[in-house]
C-alpha cells in the first residue's frame, strides 16, 4: 500500500481524486479529510494491470504518520508551498517519515519509494499536468 501524507489543506485529496477518478469534476467542493481515505488506482506493471491502494492520512493525523508507515515502503508526501506556517511541521515530519522508510527498507529488504509533491493551493492545472506525465 502507498501512504499519502501532508499538512492540512496541502492538496492530498485533490491530488488523489485527480489520480484515481477520471470523471472527477475539478470544480467540486472537497471536504477536508478527517481520519483516513483509501483510493485504488490500476497501473500497468510488466505488461499486467495491478491495483495499487493509496491510504490518505488527514493532515491533522500528523502525530501518527510514522505509525502508519511502520509496515510500508512507499510514500507520497504533499507540501503546500503557499502555507509558510506549516513549513516547520512539514520539515520535521518529512525527516521522521524518511527515517522510518529507511528502517523499513532495511527490515523488509526492499527499496523504499518516496514522491514529494509541492502544491500551491488552487493550482489544479499544474497538478493535472503532473499526473499526465
Amino acid at each position: 500500500m502507498v501512504v499519502c501524507v501532508g499538512g492540512p489543506g496541502s492538496g492530498k485529496t485533490l491530488l488523489l481524486k485527480l489520480l484515481t477518478d477520471n470523471k472527477f469534476n475539478q470544480d467540486s467542493v472537497l471536504v477536508p479529510t478527517v481520519g483516513v481515505n483509501i483510493y485504488n488506482k490500476e497501473v500497468k506493471y510488466v505488461k499486467k494491470k495491478v491495483s495499487v491502494s493509496i491510504r490518505e492520512l488527514g493532515g491533522e493525523l500528523a502525530p501518527l504518520w510514522v505509525e502508519y508507515l511502520k509496515s510500508e515502503t512507499c510514500l507520497i508526501f504533499v507540501v503546500d508551498t503557499q502555507n509558510l506556517g506549516q513549513v516547520g511541521l512539514v520539515a520535521v515530519k518529512l525527516c521522521e517519515c524518511l527515517a522510518q522508510l529507511e528502517r523499513n527498507s532495511i527490515s523488509f529488504n526492499q527499496v523504499a519509494r518516496l514522491c514529494v509533491l509541492w502544491t500551491k493551493q488552487g493550482c489544479v492545472k499544474t497538478i493535472t499536468k503532473l499526473l499526465k506525465l
